[in-house]
C-alpha cells in the first residue's frame, strides 16, 4: 500500500513536470510568435509611411510645378 502511493505520487510528480515544461514551451512559441507579428507589424507600417511621405513629396513637387 505505501509503495504503491509512493509510485502513484512519483507518477504524479513526473506528470506535473512535464506539463509545466510542456506549458512553458508553449509560453515561450506564443511569445516569440507575438514577437514576429509584432516586428512585422512594425516595418509595414514603416513602409506604408514612407510610401505615404514619397506619395506626398511627388504631389507637392506637382504642385510647385503647376504654378
Amino acid at each position: 500500500g505505501v509503495e504503491k502511493v509512493a509510485t502513484e505520487t512519483s507518477n504524479l510528480t513526473e506528470e506535473a513536470g512535464a506539463g509545466v515544461k510542456q506549458g512553458v514551451e508553449k509560453v515561450a512559441t506564443e511569445t516569440a510568435n507575438v514577437t514576429e507579428e509584432a516586428a512585422a507589424g512594425v516595418k509595414q507600417g514603416v513602409e506604408t509611411v514612407a510610401t505615404e511621405t514619397a506619395n506626398l513629396a511627388e504631389e507637392a513637387t506637382s504642385s510647385v510645378n503647376q504654378f
